[in-house]
Order: structure tokens, then C-alpha cells, then sequence
């Protein structure tokens, strides 16, 4: 069976399809605005001190918007393998590239491992910088249906982050 991850889907389709971008906009960080990403309007968004937290209405993906205390990308590289720690089992790296959205140079982490009740999750990690000084994490994981389902809406998302 052919691995499909959300970051080789959004490759080909990040040139081919233009989403509209209808839905809730947040401006990040709240006390001094770096980008903006929008939200389609069913998803449940928890903005907190740091983190956008965001999920659709069948909670099936999780996705997370954050600043990263790292200086690099190396170190951004590091701060992602705890992080992910936390959420699977057993990590393995399926991609990584590089793309532009809205004039914004983006790292694309694909990589794949297990939950505590032995499900394959995929894990996609967007590093960019707007300002070309902060390094911020969109981080999206859910199982590869749940995935699948939610394509559109995630391509939708990652293509509206522009910065302010």
C-alpha cells in the first residue's frame, strides 16, 4: 500500500489549487502579530498564552500553532523529536522539503509512528519564519484516515498563513 502524507498532497496541490480561504482569521501571536492563518469556521479553535490549538468538529486531527524557543532550525529539529515524544511511539521520518506559501520559505517534517493504543499516526511539521527572526511550529497529527478526511480543510489552513 502507497503512503500518502498530507505534505506530499499538499506539494502537488499547493500549486494547482486555489482554496478559498473563508472562515476565522487569527493574528499570531495575539500581543504582537508576526502572521495571520485562517480557520474554517466548523473547526474548534482554543487560543491560549502560546499556542493555537485547533481541531475540526469530529476531533479526529489535531492542529497547533506555536512559537519555538530555538535560535535554528537545528534546534527546531530538536524541540519537534520531544514534542513528538510525547504523542507517538517509534518516529520515523518520511520526508522532509521545502516549499514557499504567500512569500514565506516553509520546512515540511512528514514522519509516521504509533499511539499508546498501537494506531498509526502521521505527524506533519511546518517550520517557518515571517519575520525572519522567530521559528514557528505548525503542527498537525491524526491517524491517516483521519487525515485523508480532513485534507482539504488542512491544505486550506497551511495556505493561508501569511504574515503581517
Amino acid at each position: 500500500m502507497q503512503k500518502r502524507s498530507l505534505g506530499l498532497i499538499l506539494l502537488l496541490l499547493i500549486f494547482t489549487v486555489n482554496f478559498a480561504h473563508a472562515g476565522t482569521k487569527y493574528i499570531f501571536p495575539a500581543e504582537d502579530p508576526v502572521f495571520s492563518i485562517v480557520f474554517p469556521d466548523d473547526w474548534k479553535i482554543e487560543p491560549d498564552e502560546n499556542i493555537l490549538h485547533a481541531t475540526p468538529a469530529d476531533e479526529s486531527i489535531y492542529l497547533g500553532v506555536w512559537a519555538l524557543d530555538a535560535e535554528d532550525i537545528d534546534a527546531a529539529l530538536d524541540a519537534l523529536d520531544e514534542l513528538t515524544a510525547e504523542i507517538v511511539a517509534d518516529l520515523k521520518v518520511i520526508s522532509t522539503d521545502t516549499l514557499v506559501v504567500n512569500d514565506i520559505d516553509i520546512l515540511l517534517v512528514e514522519a509516521q509512528g504509533v499511539d499508546e493504543k498501537g494506531l498509526i499516526i502521521n505527524v506533519s511539521a511546518f517550520f517557518f519564519s515571517p519575520d525572519d527572526e522567530t521559528i514557528f511550529i505548525t503542527l498537525s497529527y491524526g491517524t491517516p484516515e483521519a487525515e485523508k478526511a480532513h485534507q482539504k480543510e488542512l491544505i486550506s489552513i497551511l495556505k493561508s498563513i501569511s504574515a503581517e
